[in-house]
């Protein structure tokens, strides 16, 4: 039996090619033809770009059910970006004309990715704001509060954020440098804001984690 309308985009997306990625590995690099359009199915990961110095700015992360490479499609964009693979991942990926030729034939399916797309820029745009307002710990208690709302699972000990984040990879989404973010998260544990489990940050008191942020007011 099928899944319930394992969504209407999954179930177009499963008849092509299934790839598979491992955990820190580049899907796709600044300059490629990427080939088709990525689904992912399992698994997380994250778009970034690099300055000329070389320095890292994650600008999304995707989870199952996110779509990438869309610009590129869509608008016959160029590649200026990364996208590299957070833990293993697997992903379908069709072929750019059968796509559109899809969407244009499927309205109910372009709906529903129009308002995936604006849900990520609804989130971008909150980073945004972290980046004008606010000091480090401020930032950081704003990004924490986001990733706990879009990839937070609730458990008796709190709010597990359940993609297991470095601080190089907070680091990358705030563009601050690693020891900064390292001090800033050292203090918030120490107030008991949030913890670690298995290598994932557990929000213990998302009210508190709110005052520390840009939002609080």
């Amino acid at each position: 039996m099928q899944k319930k309308s394992a969504t209407d985009l999954e179930i177009f997306f499963s008849k092509y090619k299934n790839i598979s990625y491992k955990k820190r590995q580049i899907i796709i690099r600044a300059g490629d033809n990427p080939l088709g359009v990525f689904f992912i199915k399992k698994g997380y990961a994250r778009r970034y770009n690099l300055s000329k110095e070389g320095k890292e700015l994650t600008t999304t992360i995707y989870k199952p059910l996110d779509i990438f490479s869309l610009a590129w499609a869509i608008n016959n964009s160029q590649i200026k970006y990364f996208v590299e693979s957070i833990t293993p991942v697997e992903v379908y990926r069709a072929p750019k004309n059968e796509f559109l030729q899809y969407i244009i034939n499927q309205p109910g399916a372009s709906i529903k990715l129009i308002s995936r797309l604006l849900n990520r820029l609804n989130a971008f745009w909150q980073r945004m704001e972290n980046f004008v307002f606010g000091g480090a710990g401020e930032k950081l208690a704003s990004t924490l509060l986001i990733l706990a709302k879009r990839f937070g699972k609730k458990m008796n000990s709190g709010v597990c954020i359940i993609i297991p984040l470095t601080h190089k990879d907070i680091a990358s989404l705030l563009g601050m440098a690693r020891e900064t973010v390292s001090i800033e998260m050292k203090k918030l544990e120490n107030k008991k804001i949030f913890s670690y489990s298995n290598h994932r940050i557990v929000i213990k008191n998302m009210a508190r984690l709110k005052k520390e942020s840009s939002f609080s007011s």
